[in-house]
């Protein structure tokens, strides 16, 4: 007997047809009205001896399921399997400093002490606790090696220590390293670029607010300096060296920005191939103290999807599907973010709050990098209970917002649910991808 899995989204077409969607497995399928007809009525009936053309393709596809097959407690199972029994990265955030020089009034990590920055002490020390981390899980086969902050080019120095070291470390342990690094771009040039293209670097993402005359009232240098145009300058020197593929730019979308991402748009069309610019947008959330203004999920995946249909419209490639989980650097098996006192917290977000602290690279690693705050798998059970199709790109919404949204007490064990942005975006972006 066999059922339309619980994890699939129908949506129509302009010429009345249907997308089919199955969120688990990501298989996209198009229907004809009478196809689908055809199939709801074989499937009340399910007559082995009439079976319509096509069926054993949906099968396949996981978009028609055992019927008497618990399939929450499949997509459970093989997401902790993935989780647990599967993982074979390790994701470090590196953070040589958590201060910065913007001023953005938004940030995250407003309100954190910002402290010093990474001591060779603490690099070394580093070094010595990943290599026995490695030694104690020998699973972990890879090291994503991301260079975050505060801005982490304030430490270039010891940016060009910590990048070979890493580099050579795994290498002798015969893993592999990859490296990429999240900065506001203002203080990027050739040598530091230079540098980075020398150790497999494979991803940057530069953030930027909005055109010149928006972006420069919101990340601003302190004492009120511009930065859009010298970071602008920075992406073009970046793509004439083809040190990478492609820049990623991250678009902030909150109140403050939402009517001028269009003209964003325009300005990143004009570096020349958009093939080159890879786009993604920065959706305010509870964990960003924006002072701009709060849109609700219909109107932030509203202004997501016009954006998204007006980069399409310029060569841009956009994303098939909005995910929000289930599993991030927080929630993997193997994932720290190193901070510049040599502190581990599993979540970036978390940066210079020391309630978050879970070991030290000065200390012997104890099994994997676990902090039970974010390993809260049972509170996807009230999404179980209402059946949500989008569990497999959810896995209830992230813990940290959780926390920020319930109190750091009550929220680890509770769901962040963006279900309304989920359902919204998906729908929106079937239509743009594959109308």
């Amino acid at each position: 007997m066999y059922a339309i899995s619980p994890f699939t989204i129908f949506h129509p077409t302009s010429d009345g047809s249907l997308f089919v969607k199955n969120l688990f497995t990501g298989a996209v399928v198009l229907l004809t009205d009478e196809t689908k007809s055809a199939l709801d009525v074989w499937l009340a009936a399910q007559d082995a001896l009439n079976v319509p053309e096509g069926v054993a393709d949906l099968v396949e596809q996981g978009i028609l399921v055992n019927a008497v097959e618990d399939q929450y407690a499949v997509w459970r199972t093989a997401m902790l399997t993935a989780r647990n029994d599967e993982a074979h990265i390790f994701t470090l955030h590196f953070e040589p400093t958590l201060q910065c020089q913007l001023a953005c009034s938004y940030c995250l990590e407003n309100g954190i002490e910002r402290g010093r920055s990474m001591e060779e002490e603490i690099l070394a020390r580093s070094l010595a606790w990943f290599e026995e981390y490695c030694g104690m899980n020998p699973s972990v086969d890879t090291l994503r090696f991301k260079l975050f902050g505060g801005e982490p080019l304030l430490c270039k120095k010891i940016i060009a220590r910590a990048v070979p070291a890493y580099r050579a470390l795994c290498e002798r342990l015969g893993i592999e390293f990859s490296l990429e690094m999240t900065t506001n771009g203002v203080l990027f040039d050739e040598d530091i670029a230079r540098l980075l293209s020398e150790h497999i670097w494979n991803r940057v993402q530069i953030t930027l607010d909005g055109p010149a005359d928006i972006h420069d009232t919101r990340r601003i240098g302190k004492g009120g300096k511009p930065t859009f145009e010298r970071i602008l300058n920075n992406v073009r020197m970046f793509l004439a060296g083809e040190y990478l593929p492609a820049v990623d730019i991250r678009m902030t979308l909150d109140a403050g920005t939402a009517e001028h991402l269009p003209r964003l748009v325009d300005v990143l069309a004009s570096l020349g191939d958009p093939s080159r610019v890879r786009l993604s947008l920065g959706i305010t959330t509870p964990t960003f103290a924006s002072p701009f203004g709060r849109m609700d999920d219909n109107e932030l995946a509203d202004v997501a999807l016009a954006t998204w249909a007006y980069a399409q419209s310029l060569g841009f490639e956009i994303p098939d599907e909005f995910v929000a989980g289930p599993v991030c650097v927080a929630t993997a098996k193997h994932s720290a973010a190193l901070q510049p006192d040599g502190s581990l917290q599993k979540c970036f977000c978390t940066s210079g709050r020391s309630e978050f602290d879970f070991a030290h690279v000065g200390m012997r690693p104890l099994g994997y990098t676990q902090d039970q705050r974010f390993e809260q798998w049972k509170r996807t059970d009230q999404c179980v209970s209402e059946q949500c199709p989008y569990l497999p790109v959810c896995g209830g919404g992230c813990v940290y917002e959780a926390m920020v949204e319930h109190g750091a007490d009550q929220g680890a064990g509770r769901r962040m649910c963006r279900k309304t942005l989920l359902d919204r975006m998906n729908r929106g972006l079937l239509a743009l991808s594959y109308e």
